[in-house]
């Protein structure tokens, strides 16, 4: 029977929230589900919160961060970002911004 439960990554760095992210998908990946992403920012940081079902079978992740001051050169970074990543499968996205500007989840799946 499924499982349902959230993981919640927090830090002032989008570039070491990434690692956080990406450290947990690993672990997790083949073994649960993801259903969705979300991502919210403040003046402290950037807050993930992964809502996923432990199945014992799943499928495999890999998430990408972007930040960008403006909304436009948000877009660029990411999509060269997501370009050179050799990105396939995106299935969630999720955007927080504060006051420094903007950071862009993509979790793709595989």
């Amino acid at each position: 029977m499924a499982h349902t439960a959230v993981k919640v990554l927090f830090d002032s760095s989008h570039r070491t929230l990434e690692e956080m992210l990406n450290e947990w998908l690993a672990e997790v990946s083949g073994s649960v589900t993801i259903i969705d992403v979300t991502l919210n920012s403040n003046q402290y940081g950037h807050c993930i919160v992964i809502l996923y079902q432990e199945t014992g079978e799943g499928r495999f992740y890999r998430g990408h961060l972007f930040y960008g001051q403006r909304h436009t050169a948000l877009e660029q970074e990411a999509n060269a970002g997501l370009a050179a990543a050799e990105a396939q499968w995106g299935r969630f996205v999720a955007l927080g911004s504060n006051e420094y500007g903007h950071c862009l989840c993509v979790v793709e799946e595989r």
